[in-house]
């Protein structure tokens, strides 16, 4: 009879240490639990109370931008990209003598040649007149043109450029119609010492 009883008290102890109980944050002692007390991945941002987590208790380099939300890897990429301008920087030292220029253009002188045409002219009529350089220049630019009384405007100014080699400057009117008067071509040449 005395081991029925012992038995069942037994038993009955038994039901007491079963039953279910949930332990909550009064029955944990302040700094009690450390990470190895929680199993990896059982704990959620849900589980964690907004605003009570800081940078005091993360570790320094233990988050990794994986470990964010899509919109703070955002914020955070383009703080890193887009950082502030930084403060101007020192002037850097005085750089080396560059090496001299070449000489400048001078001695200009306008070349000037003219011709007068006075009898009546009819198509197909050409006139050439080129304007050279003196020894030692070079052309720089010119122009033809022409003027006179009667019908000269008929006559009409086909080509005006350097001479092949560029030693002057050539200018050719082709007549377009019939054309009298006393007509004045005229080509100059802009010569000048270069180098």
């Amino acid at each position: 009879m005395i081991v029925a009883g012992v038995a069942l008290f037994a038993a009955g102890a038994g039901g007491a240490v079963a039953s279910s109980h949930l332990i909550t944050g009064a029955d944990v002692r302040n700094g009690s639990l450390t990470g190895a007390d929680v199993r990896n991945g059982s704990l959620t941002g849900a589980d964690v109370r907004n605003g009570s987590i800081g940078s005091a208790d993360i570790r320094n380099g233990s988050v990794r931008l994986a470990d964010l939300a899509v919109s703070a890897r955002r914020r955070v990429t383009t703080a890193s990209v887009l950082g502030p301008q930084g403060p101007t920087g020192p002037a850097g030292p005085v750089g080396p003598q560059g090496a001299p220029g070449s000489a400048g253009v001078s001695g200009r002188v306008i070349v000037e040649e003219s011709v007068v045409q006075i009898p009546d002219l009819e198509p197909p009529f050409e006139r050439t007149l080129t304007a050279l350089c003196p020894a030692g220049t070079v052309v720089l630019g010119g122009g033809g043109s022409i003027s006179g009384e009667g019908t000269f405007g008929a006559m009409l100014l086909a080509s005006s450029e350097p001479t092949d080699a560029g030693t002057g400057w050539t200018a050719t009117w082709r007549l377009q119609a019939p054309a009298g008067g006393q007509g004045n071509y005229r080509v100059r040449a802009i010569c000048a010492v270069v180098g």
